[in-house]
């Protein structure tokens, strides 16, 4: 965060768990989300309690159910991030989107976000836990993006093994 600024959509945690794990590695969020370098989209809550359409809390901006309001939201985010000399985003919508809507509404929301965050000259992460999914849904959501990283990590026996597998880079040889 130090010089730049970054966007962060959660659907799986909210927003006062994020800011608990950032602590718990020693970064507290609310200067950053107090300057407008942290912006925090929360399609989270809605599971808990009645989001109607986009409300914005300060850096957090709370979205129903609806994907189209998830792109507003990041859009919103994205618009009012502080600008910075790196700009990021980290998004973990794709897999439970997957479990309530269809690929097809998944995907084109996918593009559209990804388009949205390039063309604003944010470098974006999308999160995808491959253990929700067939091979076929990944396949065809992967296509969406350019560069696809698995990241593994796994216990054997008293050891942590991480592994890091390459599935696509773009414009690369």
């Amino acid at each position: 965060f130090n010089a730049g600024s970054a966007v962060v959509v959660l659907s799986m945690t909210s927003p006062d768990e994020f800011r608990e794990r950032m602590r718990n590695i020693g970064i507290n969020t609310t200067g950053f989300e107090d300057d407008g370098r942290l912006k925090i989209v929360d399609w989270y809550s809605h599971k808990n309690e009645r989001v109607v359409g986009v409300e914005e809390q300060g850096a957090v901006i709370k979205c129903s159910q609806d994907p189209a309001n998830l792109s507003m939201a990041i859009n919103k985010a994205v618009n009012t991030l502080a600008a910075a000399p790196t700009k990021r985003a980290v998004l973990e919508f794709i897999s439970p989107a997957l479990k309530g809507f269809t690929l097809e509404t998944v995907y084109s929301l996918s593009r559209s976000v990804r388009g949205k965050l390039k063309k604003s000259g944010l470098t974006s992460m999308f999160l995808i836990d491959k253990e929700m999914h067939d091979v076929e849904t990944l396949s065809s959501i992967q296509q969406v993006f350019g560069n696809v990283i698995d990241l593994e990590m796994v216990r054997e026996n008293e050891r942590v093994i991480k592994r890091v597998g390459v599935i696509s880079l773009a414009d690369t040889k």
